[in-house]
């Protein structure tokens, strides 16, 4: 709901008016996604300023992405995964063969 809520936030005037908030954001990648602010300043250059909007959206996400990832580890523990064997897969370098089938 997070996510949800942060593109919400970054699209809707309505609830979230641009007098208050800024105007809306456009959606950025880089190592992971990212809102940033789409105004412009009185001579028509384009700026990457800091808004409510961008701010408030912007927390939104990465919240929603980091509970998200709790979410998944605890669904594969209450699904019996054991995180221990994955270290233990990531260990065994010196024992490690590729095999080629054919």
């Amino acid at each position: 709901m997070a996510i949800v809520a942060a593109f919400w936030c970054a699209t809707n005037t309505t609830v979230y008016p641009e007098a208050w908030y800024g105007e809306t954001l456009q959606l950025k990648f880089a190592v992971s996604p990212y809102w940033v602010d789409t105004g412009n300043l009185s001579d028509g250059t384009a700026f990457l300023g800091h808004t409510t909007r961008a701010a408030l959206t912007n927390v939104h996400y990465y919240l929603g992405f980091f509970f998200l990832q709790g979410h998944f580890w605890h669904a594969l523990r209450a699904l019996g995964f054991d995180f221990t064997k994955v270290r233990e897969a990531f260990g065994n370098d010196e024992n490690a063969t590729i095999r080629i089938s054919g």
